[in-house]
């Protein structure tokens, strides 16, 4: 009975480690994103402010 709860308890823990991995990818993902934006306009506003 303990035996089984524990092989139970850790399919569900793996279970929840991935849905954290993918959950922590994709605010990689969108800080990456984020970052990009923020660098392009950055580099934008400079080059105008060259221009000038």
């Amino acid at each position: 009975m303990k035996i089984a709860f524990l092989t139970g308890f850790r399919k569900h823990d793996r279970i929840i480690k991935s849905i954290n991995q993918i959950k922590s990818s994709k605010e990689q993902l969108r800080e990456g994103y984020l970052t990009t934006q923020v660098a392009f306009s950055y580099f934008k506003n400079r080059l105008e402010f060259n221009d000038v």
